[in-house]
């Protein structure tokens, strides 16, 4: 069954997007009577038979539904973009596929890449959240300045994984709700980065013994964090 994603979910007729009935009607080719599956990234996750195939607003009836409770638990990523486009994509792609709330790609001291296309990574979230059945759309926020990640400090329990040595918490160990995990680029954190972040009240990160690259490091800490909000 096709997944699409629609915002406003009501009874009655309904529309897709433009983008999403060109994508049902002419690349899919699917045809009246047929049943699709909906998502409006809120909560909601619908079936429903498409009753007009158009490929410009393609109509469908809901004929059922199910709303979903946001999990108490949340995991954001703050992560500096890879200096391959195709490699920070990749990361996107499996970040809201383990379950990742929250992306905020950061721009750091020693970023390789200093500009994305922000049109461009939110369609890579929503085909990651549609293929993977989320009810919720994760939030992709635009390229952020390190220092700002001070204004939501207070609001998460921050962890910073650094190529720095002392002691760290085991990625395995964490257990609160709101954690926001800060990735570096290919070159680490500077360490004013490192000692700013400490007076934020964030704590080093341990990812393991072998050195990961950056969209490894993102990856493999989504896997982990979302692992323990199972």
């Amino acid at each position: 069954m096709h997944t699409f994603f629609s915002p406003d979910l009501v009874r009655g007729v309904n529309l897709l997007s433009p983008e999403e009935s060109h994508h049902c009607a002419k690349v899919l080719r699917l045809q009246e009577g047929e049943v699709i599956r909906l998502i409006d990234g809120k909560g909601i996750v619908a079936e429903a038979i498409i009753t007009n195939p158009n490929g410009k607003s393609t109509e469908f009836r809901i004929t059922r539904s199910q709303s979903f409770e946001r999990p108490e638990k949340q995991c954001s990523i703050a992560i500096a973009p890879t200096k391959s486009n195709d490699r920070f994509e990749f990361f996107l792609e499996k970040a809201v596929e383990l379950g990742v709330d929250r992306i905020i790609p950061i721009l750091c001291k020693r970023s390789e890449r200093k500009n994305l296309k922000h049109e461009r990574m939110e369609k890579i979230v929503m085909a990651a959240t549609k293929q993977s059945l989320r009810p919720f759309l994760p939030e992709i926020l635009p390229l952020t300045k390190f220092e700002k990640l001070e204004n939501i400090a207070s609001e998460v329990s921050m962890f910073i994984a650094h190529c720095e040595d002392g002691d760290k918490t085991k990625v395995s160990a964490i257990n609160e709700k709101h954690v926001l995990i800060l990735i570096g680029p290919e070159g680490d954190f500077t360490p004013e980065e490192i000692e700013a972040t400490n007076n934020w009240g964030a704590k080093p990160l341990s990812l393991g013994t072998n050195r990961l690259r950056t969209e490894t490091a993102g990856i493999f800490a989504a896997s982990m964090i979302c692992k323990n909000e199972s």
